[in-house]
């Protein structure tokens, strides 16, 4: 993430979209949380064999810098 002022103060989202791709039903989910929180739980449903996939990026509190973001996927066992 650059280095910005508004940036450095605290004040950033993580932004987080949780996708779920199953046979039947693709759902997604957005979440945010203040970066001071330091972690975020996903409230997502999910059966066997689902692959969720998880796009997360930073965000200014004023909404004027996106980060670059990272993605993963996993399959639920």
């Amino acid at each position: 993430f650059p280095s910005h002022d508004s940036i450095q103060d605290g004040n950033d989202k993580l932004m987080v979209i949780a996708q779920n791709n199953n046979a039947n039903v693709t759902t997604t989910s957005v979440f945010s949380v203040d970066r001071s929180a330091g972690t975020i739980v996903l409230p997502l449903s999910s059966a066997t064999g689902d692959t969720i996939s998880v796009v997360a990026f930073f965000i200014t509190a004023d909404k004027r810098i996106v980060s670059n973001s990272i993605g993963l996927n996993t399959t639920t066992p």
